[in-house]
Formats: structure tokens, C-alpha cells, sequence
């Protein structure tokens, strides 16, 4: 993000006329639910890519407090488990439509916006999709 930074406030400046959000300048890193602290539980799987995504969301968190002061957003999106090599093909969202989401919520992501949960078109209640915003005001 340092190497960026320049770019990111240049960017930030030339569209002061819209409102701090993805459209203006902004940092997206892609996270995941299984970086949660709070829901940790006692499955000891997968702990060194809970330990990264948790490192991330640090990262993400003190990334948006620095940058707000330069109308820059940064946030962390959970775009649910989906097909990918890491998710596998047993994962009920495609790749395609985990972007697509993910993109959807980009669009719509201003520096209000705190955490937003939605219910796949199509899908049960299980798998209601989480996206955490950090986003300093």
C-alpha cells in the first residue's frame, strides 16, 4: 500500500467531487471469516491461514485509519467459500459469483459503510455471505 499511496491520494484528489468510496480511491483486501478472533473456536484446522487472514485484518484496520486522512477507504471483503483450488469444487458459490458479489458490495462501499450481510439469489439461509468493511470514520 506504501508504493501505492502517492497514486491513491493523486487518485483521491482528481474525483474530489464524488463521495469517499471504491470510486474515488481504495484498498481491497480479500480476507476471510476464518481471520475472526472473536469467532475462533476450538478446531485447531487450518491455523496458519487463520493466523494470516487475522494478521490481515490488522493490517486492514490500521491501513484504513492512516489512509481516511487522505479520503482513501480500505477495507476487507469475506466473499464466502467458493470453488476455487483452495475452496474446492464442494463449495456452494462459483468463483464467478463470488466476484460478482464482491463487485456488487465495491460498488456500494462508502466510508459509512461498516458490515454488510446478504443472502445469495438462489441459495439458503446457510449460506448467507459476510462482507466486513474496516473502514476508519
Amino acid at each position: 500500500t506504501r508504493s501505492f499511496q502517492p497514486l491513491l491520494k493523486q487518485a483521491a484528489e482528481s474525483q474530489a467531487h464524488l463521495p469517499i468510496s471504491c470510486g474515488r480511491a481504495a484498498v481491497c483486501n480479500l480476507s476471510a471469516e476464518l481471520g475472526s478472533i472473536k469467532g475462533t473456536n476450538r478446531n485447531y484446522l487450518y491455523t496458519a491461514y487463520k493466523v494470516s487472514k487475522a494478521g490481515l485484518n490488522m493490517l486492514t484496520k490500521c491501513s484504513a485509519l492512516d489512509l481516511i486522512k487522505d479520503n482513501i477507504i480500505c477495507f476487507s471483503v469475506h466473499p464466502g467459500w467458493a470453488q476455487t483450488g483452495l475452496g474446492g469444487p464442494q463449495a456452494p458459490l462459483s468463483a464467478e459469483a463470488a466476484v460478482e458479489d464482491m463487485i456488487e458490495i465495491m460498488d456500494n462501499c462508502t466510508k459509512k459503510a461498516k458490515t454488510v450481510h446478504f443472502l445469495r439469489k438462489g441459495m439458503n439461509s446457510y449460506y448467507v455471505l459476510n462482507f466486513t468493511f474496516f473502514v476508519a470514520i
